[in-house]
């Protein structure tokens, strides 16, 4: 306002260029050998739904926060009038891309057990099967050994199963299953 006194080494004013937009996140350090200057990031906003934003690792700190155990990964991004200094991001950073391999919901892993395992359906009885794993994405995970394709994992109604329980299939691939009909005795009651 007019007549108020700044103070010595206070801020008048910010100068933002929205054209070019950093985005500064703080990385564990186990990720540190992965992560290099060039590689691709797409990053999503709350306050614009459904919209992705494709940039790229600008620098890398070569200094790690030791109360953190976390360096710091400066990306770009070109805001095309869109995205705005200030607003709230979530990353992911392409580390390796793989195709045509075999993945599973991650839901479908048992978590209890000192390896990673699957129930899959055979013969309508559930089977223990140790897998190993590759990488995820959250939702998804690569099977690198212990399954091949076309094996019936058990998703739902896992913590009921045991190894060697006999299970119904309600889906295959989405589509329904027909079930057997229960016989009826004499009174008319329903087996």
């Amino acid at each position: 306002k007019e007549g108020n006194l700044v103070t010595l080494n206070s801020t008048v004013y910010r100068s933002v260029n929205t054209q070019y937009l950093e985005a500064v996140m703080n990385v564990p350090e186990r990720e540190m050998a992965l992560i290099k200057a060039g590689m691709p990031v797409a990053m999503t906003v709350d306050a614009i739904p459904g919209e992705t934003f494709q940039g790229k690792v600008d620098r890398v700190s070569p200094v790690m926060d030791a109360g953190s155990g976390t360096f710091r990964v400066t990306c770009a991004f070109i805001s095309n009038q869109i995205l705005r200094a200030g607003m709230f991001g979530r990353f992911e950073i392409m580390f390796d891309s793989r195709e045509n391999v075999l993945t599973l919901p991650r839901v479908a892993i048992l978590e209890d057990e000192s390896e990673p395992a699957v129930y899959v359906a055979k013969n309508n009885k559930a089977v223990r099967t140790v897998i190993k794993t590759g990488y995820s994405n959250g939702e998804l995970v690569e099977v690198t050994s212990g399954l091949k394709a076309g094996d019936r994992v058990i998703t739902a109604g896992k913590v009921a199963v045991r190894n060697g329980t006999l299970v119904n299939l309600i889906t295959i691939d989405g589509k329904l299953v027909p079930q057997p009909k229960k016989k009826e005795n004499k009174e008319g009651d329903k087996k």
